[in-house]
């Protein structure tokens, strides 16, 4: 489980992502504000991690990050869903 923020326009948008991950795919899923989603992804050398998130009723959006050294922490942008390079962290 993983737990994380998007920064946009002032506003700080809390979730949990609980990944599975399957040789270099990514799936599992996405929580934030009571709302429930979906993720589906990659992972590509050297560390970084690509999803893309859909929560019915919702356009899907993109996370793409870097996982730092020790295996703990992803940053990165978020587009898509009315996001535009929008700054994320999260951390396990």
């Amino acid at each position: 489980s993983w737990s994380g923020n998007i920064a946009s326009s002032g506003f700080t948008f809390p979730f949990g992502v609980d990944f599975i991950q399957n040789g270099t795919s990514l799936s599992g899923t996405f929580r934030s504000f009571g709302d429930t989603g979906s993720i589906a992804g990659t992972v590509s050398a050297p560390n970084n991690a690509r999803f893309t998130v859909t929560i019915p009723g919702f356009q899907p959006f993109t996370l793409m990050g870097t996982v730092d050294e020790d295996l703990n922490g992803i940053s990165g942008t978020v587009t898509g869903s009315g996001f535009t390079g929008e700054r994320f962290t999260m951390t396990r």
